[in-house]
């Protein structure tokens, strides 16, 4: 097992290698200077020059990429040009959101698709079959945008039950009532996917 892991990790470096080419490339082939960007619409040439000269944007694209290969391999990605903070912070800020929701969207897909599953399978060509399975054709046929509109219009400024944006940090603040900011979002994103759980478990019990 080790051997086939460590030979699949071997295998990803020549992947990884030209993903980051291609992205590097395509990033430098996108109109427009970050060195402008980050000055705003006031810098003078030479500001703009100095800048490009800070960042080694002046240098050519094949060093630029081995200087910037080199600084991750260090845990180094650099500076936001948008935030002006370390990317790696920037990420930070909003890995507690992502982890929060991605978890809470796992945990209503297992809930709701495996049981509802086992369920249409074990009722096989009844009523209750017939439901679910309507049921998961039209949440796998809503489109993910529509559903969370259409949630915040009704359930978060229509009744008033939840909030329509915003996700203020549980972690920093302990308060786990916070957590109610990502229950609308969690729903949009498990929907579609408890459809297709509910599915793939119902195939399956079938077979």
């Amino acid at each position: 097992m080790g051997i086939y892991v460590l030979k699949r990790l071997l295998g990803a470096i020549p992947t990884l290698i030209i993903a980051s080419i291609l992205v590097f490339a395509f990033i430098h082939l996108i109109p427009g200077d970050p060195a402008s960007v980050m000055l705003g619409d006031m810098a003078d040439a030479e500001e703009i020059e100095a800048l490009r000269r800070e960042l080694g944007l002046d240098r050519p694209i094949w060093e630029q990429y081995l200087i910037w290969v080199s600084r991750v391999l260090q845990g180094d990605l650099g500076t936001s040009i948008y935030f002006q903070e370390p990317v790696l912070s920037v990420i930070g800020e909003g890995a507690e959101t992502s982890a929060f929701l991605a978890l809470f969207t796992m945990i209503l897909i297992i809930t709701i698709g495996i049981p509802a599953g086992i369920i249409s399978a074990t009722y096989h060509g009844t009523r209750i079959d017939q439901s679910l399975s309507g049921l998961t054709m039209l949440f796998a046929s809503i489109p993910t945008f529509w559903l969370g509109l259409y949630l915040i219009f009704t359930v978060a400024v229509g009744l008033g039950l939840l909030p329509t944006s915003g996700f203020p940090s549980v972690l920093e603040s302990g308060d786990l009532s916070n957590l109610r900011y990502l229950i609308l979002p969690a729903i949009t994103l498990s929907a579609p996917n408890s459809a297709l759980v509910i599915r793939l478990v119902r195939a399956g019990m079938l077979d």
